[in-house]
């Protein structure tokens, strides 16, 4: 397995695996490495692509999809010893986008304000975790897993820029990806201007909803307190990117 220095990660059958070790600190230092990965859907890992992440010690695979996204695609992880496999789904396959929709930052400030009981349950999933790295995952490895994500690195203290930095690779490792992505998602009903926010990875739109978790909710520690996870909770989130042991 080899790391770059923008954390990607190399496991054969998974595009968009990194390390979100190695960010920078507003107060200073660097996020550390081993605590938390990020990636698309493992079910196309092959079994060499398996066995490296079963060498990679991964603790907890948190779950983004929906129901029909697991049954379509399974997990081949679920029957790996040791490994805590949780579904923690942002939104149901019942659920349609609303009308108003323009950016993906309009659809990320969505889910945190009209789905808090699927972030609420991602993020306790994440804190439950009894030992790192925790890996957390949805189809591409983009926009639930990219909100997920911007919320630890920020309770962490990372920067704005650096939290937008990373969740704009995903737009270099999922190039072709998307490409499929969006005529999928135009052929099934989707706005033609949203699929085309939506599969293309714009910095701007974590930036923005960064933004708005500040100015809607007061920072993402209020966020997670609405959301009604409890003080240890959100400390062990905190602690995670940062403390020398966890938890």
């Amino acid at each position: 397995m080899v790391t770059e220095p923008s954390g990607a990660l190399h496991i054969e059958g998974l595009i968009n695996l990194r390390d979100l070790g190695g960010l920078p600190i507003e107060s200073g230092g660097l996020t550390r490495h081993g605590r938390l990965l990020r990636s698309d859907s493992p079910h196309r890992l092959s079994a060499t692509g398996r066995d490296a992440l079963a060498a990679h010690r991964v603790s907890t695979v948190v779950d983004l999809r929906t129901d029909s996204e697991r049954e379509g695609r399974p997990n081949p992880l679920l029957d790996l010893p040791g490994l805590r496999c949780v579904h923690a789904p942002i939104f149901t396959d019942e659920d349609e986008f609303p009308a108003g929709m323009v950016t993906a930052a309009d659809v990320y400030t969505w889910w945190l304000r009209d789905f808090g009981a699927g972030i609420a349950a991602a993020m306790a999933a994440i804190a439950d975790s009894a030992a790192v790295p925790v890996l957390v995952h949805c189809h591409a490895g983009k926009d639930r897993t990219g909100v997920v994500v911007a919320l630890v690195l920020r309770l962490a203290g990372v920067g704005v820029d650096a939290v937008a930095d990373d969740y704009a690779l995903s737009g270099v490792q999922l190039a072709e990806m998307l490409a499929r992505d969006r005529v999928s998602a135009v052929d099934r009903g989707m706005d033609e201007t949203l699929a085309d926010r939506m599969f293309t990875v714009r910095r701007e739109a974590m930036v923005e909803t960064v933004a708005r978790i500040e100015s809607e909710h007061g920072g993402v520690a209020d966020l997670l307190r609405g959301l009604g996870l409890d003080a240890q909770r959100i400390d062990r989130l905190r602690r995670l990117l940062v403390a020398p042991d966890w938890p």
